[in-house]
């Protein structure tokens, strides 16, 4: 699992802006064009978005730039394990807000806990709790593949959870064909 938010390269694609540019497997990206990279997944759209972006980062202790040559819209050819976006907060936040809350968990994957402990912590109001994948036996630690029952049996009484909405289909059923329970219904936010 991952244990931070740095946005250390997992590679570059062969023949990308990235490899010709010289990044290569964990070269850890600090800012594009000046923004501060707060995680893998603002590093990859940051750079996906930008038009020849310059790039600062650090390779063996040292802190290096480079400019890559590529259009807006286009791969940057590095490739990062996902972590968190940053875009989690403020959707976390509106959900708070349009109902009034001052307090929810945010529910994740045992795999992403950590990095969404990380992303989340001094935000006011929010916890974070793994939940575990409890239908095929507590062997997969991936959100997509959490069911309604791995949350209620983590949701407590009385409390808000916010969970990343990706684990349900396009009629809002979970694998297992369930669709959200009518006893969690306002209590369970789907992102």
């Amino acid at each position: 699992a991952l244990q931070d938010l740095s946005a250390r390269t997992a590679g570059a694609i062969k023949g990308s802006p990235a490899e010709r540019a010289g990044l290569v497997r964990n070269d850890i990206i600090e800012q594009v064009n000046d923004e501060v990279v707060k995680s893998r997944a603002h590093a990859y759209h940051l750079l996906f978005d930008a038009g020849y972006p310059e790039v600062t980062y650090i390779r063996d202790g040292g802190r290096r730039r480079v400019t890559l040559q590529k259009k807006p819209g286009c791969s940057s050819g590095l490739v990062f394990e996902y972590d968190a976006s940053v875009e989690v907060i403020s959707r976390v936040k509106k959900a708070m807000k349009k109902r009034g809350l001052q307090e929810v968990t945010v529910g994740c994957s045992v795999l992403a806990y950590e990095c969404m402990r990380l992303l989340l912590e001094g935000v006011r109001g929010v916890t974070v709790r793994p939940v575990a994948n409890r239908f095929f036996g507590g062997n997969i630690g991936c959100a997509g593949l959490l069911t309604f029952q791995d949350i209620l049996s983590e949701i407590r009484p009385g409390e808000y959870m916010v969970v990343d909405g990706r684990f349900v289909d396009i009629n809002r059923e979970d694998l297992t064909g369930r669709t959200k329970p009518d006893c969690v219904r306002d209590r369970l936010i789907l992102l």
